[in-house]
């Protein structure tokens, strides 16, 4: 057994291929980190900080916070480079059993709610489409959003490399709109009617110590999805340089 790789029943060693380069692995980490929280976490960010200026203060907060973290986080992955993520480095510090304690809470508490959210959200935005004067019907919403959640499972097991070019595809056209979206907000700055706006950015913002709370979880929640890298660290090529420069 080498240290990527592990022995099967007839002794051969066999081990994850190295197909991640640094633009799939960046591509991964766009499309994960954020994800579909960000469309959640904005509107609860909005209404538990009671103006625009505190959401962005939540932002700024949350994304200071993951990045201090990844980078801790990724310091002990490159320590030990091997598939799991944090399956792994318990299972090498505190033994199989905790390791297995911390994968089935990890995927029934966080990961499976996680992408039920998800997908729930995407439902919800297709549907309200159809729906445009009057409240989507929510089975019809809860039918799309396991149709979308077994759909993406099925075609993560079965056929990885394409989707990771097309989480590339879709990665890039997201950062695309996020730009559109960034200059079309400072050419509206740039006009005379958007300076009652601005100066108006922290009216109505929140002093209630537990909406400040509930904002900060939201923004730091809205950042999550970069330990995605961690789990599949074996097959980035050259993760020692790779990751780091991704994430």
């Amino acid at each position: 057994m080498d240290d990527r790789g592990s022995k099967v029943g007839n002794g051969k060693s066999i081990k994850l291929q190295t197909s991640i380069t640094l633009f799939s692995a960046t591509a991964l980490l766009l499309s994960n980190t954020g994800g579909g929280s960000i469309f959640i976490a904005s509107t609860s960010m909005l209404i538990y900080g009671g103006s625009p200026g505190v959401a962005l203060i939540f932002w700024l907060v949350g994304g200071l916070l993951n990045f201090g973290l990844a980078f801790c986080y990724i310091e002990v992955a490159l320590l030990l480079p091997k598939s799991g993520g944090a399956y792994y480095y318990v299972k090498e510090v505190f033994g199989a059993f905790p390791a297995f304690v911390l994968l089935w809470g990890f995927v029934l508490t966080i990961c499976a709610p996680a992408w039920a959210l998800s997908c729930y959200t995407a439902a919800l935005y297709v549907i309200t489409m159809l729906f445009p004067e009057c409240p989507p019907p929510d089975v019809a919403t809860k039918v799309l959003a396991a149709w979308f959640m077994v759909t993406m499972i099925v075609l993560n097991c079965l056929y990885m490399k394409y989707v990771i070019r097309v989480q590339a595809l879709l990665s890039a056209g997201k950062m695309i709109a996020m730009l559109i979206i960034i200059a079309a907000c400072f050419t509206a700055i740039g006009s005379s009617s958007s300076v009652d706006n601005i100066n108006a950015m922290f009216r109505g913002s929140t002093t209630d110590p537990g909406n400040i709370a509930l904002g900060l979880a939201s923004g730091y929640f809205a950042f999550g999805g970069w330990q995605m890298i961690t789990i599949i660290i074996e097959e980035v090529e050259n993760p020692l340089v790779n990751v780091p420069r991704a994430l």
